[in-house]
């Protein structure tokens, strides 16, 4: 039986796009943190509403719709009888969530890039540490599928 932290055959393609979205954010952030460094950048925006106001709010409804959309996909995966369309759909949902955190992370980057704001940067943090928790694991995966691990589809 494969550990909680193994990953067997379904879940293999699952971490290699969690590792890609995983290692953009942190390319990008490398990349952002390089230029806000480099004097010939422009001087940030101070004072703008979009960037400072609404920019936040939309990363916070995009990691909570993140979570909203992945949770109602997996009570619907349960309704799934045959375990391999389970993981099919389990696949999808995953990509979905991940996909719209990295998306937040990618906007808190570049709220940090214009303005300089450090709550910009603080939320990116954030966005990875949650990501992370998102990690693709067997154990997360049978949780979600209600399926014990051996019952998980090899392909």
């Amino acid at each position: 039986m494969n550990s909680p932290q193994s990953s067997p055959a379904s879940l293999s393609p699952l971490s290699i796009i969690f590792y890609a979205l995983l290692a953009s954010q942190l390319i990008f952030a490398a990349v952002v943190f390089f230029l806000t460094q480099s004097e010939n950048l422009m001087p940030p925006i101070q004072g703008n509403l979009v960037i400072e106001f609404v920019l936040p709010v939309v990363i916070v409804l995009e990691i909570l719709l993140a979570r909203f959309l992945s949770a109602r996909r997996i009570d619907a995966i349960r309704a799934e009888s045959v375990p391999q369309r389970r993981m099919e759909l389990y696949r999808t949902a995953f990509i979905l969530k991940v996909a719209m955190l990295e998306g937040a992370g990618l906007l808190a980057l570049v709220g940090y890039l214009l303005s300089q704001n450090l709550l910009f940067l603080a939320m990116f943090l954030l966005i990875v540490l949650v990501f992370l928790m998102n990690r693709p694991t067997t154990q997360s995966a049978s949780d979600a599928l209600g399926l014990s691990e051996s019952q998980l589809p090899s392909q």
